[in-house]
């Protein structure tokens, strides 16, 4: 059973969001969808992570773990960071997941070094199937 509860997951969500510059409308929500892909949280025995849209549910993950779940979340959000900041600085004939996954490990390590290193393996697992096309 989880020891905190929706708001104290919140807090803890804008605590480390504010840490890293995360901007309000990439955060998720709490309690309920607004059925727009946007992901949102809901407390019960265990902590979730829900995308709906349109009435449709097409994903939810769940844990009692919360350092996993709180990882499930800033993998999203610093994944929207790191898009913006590489449609910002695109570089031509530069595969964007370059300065992408980078931007994203750099902002979850400002989270959790742990982060970050699991956010590497990640995405080395992605460039061995999909390897990097510049």
């Amino acid at each position: 059973m989880p020891r905190l509860g929706l708001q104290a997951v919140k807090e803890i969500v804008d605590t480390l969001a504010r840490g890293i510059g995360a901007p309000d409308d990439i955060l998720p929500t709490y309690g309920v969808s607004e059925q727009s892909g946007r992901p949102h949280i809901e407390v019960s025995q265990v902590y979730h992570y829900a995308m709906a849209e349109r009435g449709k549910e097409f994903s939810r993950k769940f844990t009692a773990e919360l350092d996993l779940f709180l990882y499930w979340v800033f993998a999203d959000v610093t994944s929207q960071m790191a898009g913006r900041h590489e449609l910002q600085n695109r570089r031509p004939d530069e595969d964007t997941r370059r300065q992408r996954f980078a931007k994203q490990a750099e902002l979850m390590g400002a989270i959790s070094w742990d982060w970050a290193v699991k956010m590497r393996a990640e995405h080395a697992g992605i460039l061995i199937l999909h390897p990097f096309r510049d």
